[in-house]
Parts: structure tokens; C-alpha cells; sequence
């Protein structure tokens, strides 16, 4: 799969020169771009997709995955935040966003992450 994500960044980088403002092309571009740990160079991608398309649960949560990943951990909290709200039933956003509190220290809130993505887990 690391190959198909190597041969996918040229072209989604084309899809964004030729639709700067395309949400759907900022956020495949950035999405592929995490997927090879390039999180600097998936950051910019992912704020404008965020920007363009602020109600995307799935683009908020990359977008929160980078920001971890860049060590930027107070700042994915309020990303994690809105994702949640807006998809409230996903599982891995639970467990991504306790796994941040835990880091973060705040373990109480961490926990009540963790149980209800296992009770997400379950009731599929």
C-alpha cells in the first residue's frame, strides 16, 4: 500500500494546482502525506481542507492525527472536540482522542474515551 500512496501524491499535488480551493483535493493530498509520516508537509494540506469543509468528521480527525504527530498535542484537542461532535458514534475517533488526554494527563476524561469506544467496538 506504501507504494499506491507514493504513486497517489504527484497526482493528488496536481489535482490541488489546478483546484487550490478543493476541499477534497487539500485533504487527499494531506491524507496521503500522513500516510507516509510526512506531517509537516501534511499539515498546511489539512487546516484548508478543514477550513474549506469544516463539518468533514474524517478530515477534522487527520487533521487531529497530524497535529499529534507534530507535537502539537494542546491544539488537537479542540480538532478531536469538533470531530466528535460531529461523529460522535466513531470508535477510533474515541480511542485517538483518549489516547491524546492520556498524553496530555488528563486521564479521568481519557478513560470515559476509552470505554465508549470499547462500547462502540462491541455493539457492531
Amino acid at each position: 500500500q506504501a507504494g499506491r500512496v507514493a504513486e497517489a501524491i504527484p497526482r493528488f499535488e496536481a489535482a490541488v494546482r489546478l483546484e487550490p480551493e478543493s476541499a477534497m483535493a487539500r485533504g487527499n493530498l494531506g491524507t496521503a502525506l500522513a500516510a507516509q509520516s510526512r506531517w509537516r508537509e501534511a499539515l498546511p494540506h489539512l487546516e484548508t481542507a478543514v477550513r474549506l469543509q469544516p463539518d468533514n468528521a474524517a478530515t477534522l480527525a487527520q487533521l487531529g492525527v497530524v497535529l499529534v504527530n507534530s507535537e502539537q498535542l494542546a491544539a488537537a484537542v479542540p480538532i478531536f472536540e469538533r470531530a466528535l461532535r460531529l461523529d460522535s458514534k466513531s470508535a477510533a475517533l474515541h480511542q485517538n482522542f483518549a489516547q491524546l488526554l492520556r498524553a496530555l494527563g488528563r486521564n479521568r476524561e481519557a478513560l470515559e474515551h476509552f470505554e465508549k469506544a470499547a462500547d462502540l467496538q462491541r455493539s457492531r
